[in-house]
């Protein structure tokens, strides 16, 4: 297996060309983790919704958890 980690901004359009280019690979063998560092879950929760793929995981990171906001 081969884990992909994916680390989520703001940069909502590239996220979804990321997970749509990891479903189209010949090799399927693999799991990609969505680090949220956005201000906010909204839209990476979205993303990952509309992926829909028991593959793809988003993990939430940044002043939701404790953690510092994201600062890009």
């Amino acid at each position: 297996m081969i884990s992909v980690i994916v680390i989520a901004g703001t940069e909502r359009p590239f996220l979804a060309m990321a997970l749509h280019s990891l479903k189209v690979q010949d090799y399927e063998d693999w799991e990609a983790v969505v680090v949220d560092c956005a201000p906010t879950a909204e839209h990476v929760l979205r993303e990952g919704a509309q992926v829909a793929d028991p593959r793809v995981r988003i993990i939430e990171y940044g002043n939701r958890d404790g953690f510092p906001p994201y600062a890009g």
